[in-house]
Order: structure tokens, then C-alpha cells, then sequence
């Protein structure tokens, strides 16, 4: 489940800025697969700093929920 593309973007990475229940998919991804919070892309951002530089207000809530994980 560590599979990260070409700039080094996991699932969580994804997840952390997708649509819909992206939190859902952080807990799964956490909890089920052992996927770490602070994983880091090529950019060297957690998926918390990755939803914060992409929009914070849009994915306040999935900010949120990271930070709690952390």
C-alpha cells in the first residue's frame, strides 16, 4: 500500500485532496494498512501539508482529521 508515483504521492497523499469522503478513506488507509500520517512526497509534504498548500478552506475538514492521527 506504500505505492507512491512518479513525484512520490501516496494514497494518502490522493486521498488527503480528494472529493467526498476523504477522511473515510484516510481512516481506512490508516487503520487497516498501517499507512503513516507523516509519509512525505517528493516536495517533502505530509498529506496534511499537501491539502493545506492545495486549498486549506476546502479541506478543512480532512486538515483536521490528519492532525488528530498525528
Amino acid at each position: 500500500m506504500n505505492i507512491k508515483d512518479k513525484n512520490g504521492d501516496s494514497l494518502l497523499h490522493y486521498s488527503a485532496i480528494g472529493q467526498g469522503n476523504a477522511t473515510l478513506y484516510i481512516k481506512y488507509l490508516v487503520e487497516k494498512h498501517d499507512m503513516s500520517v507523516f509519509m512525505k512526497n517528493s516536495n517533502r509534504l505530509t498529506p496534511r501539508e499537501y491539502a493545506q498548500r492545495s486549498d486549506r478552506f476546502k479541506f478543512h475538514r480532512v486538515i483536521k482529521y490528519i492532525r488528530e492521527l498525528e
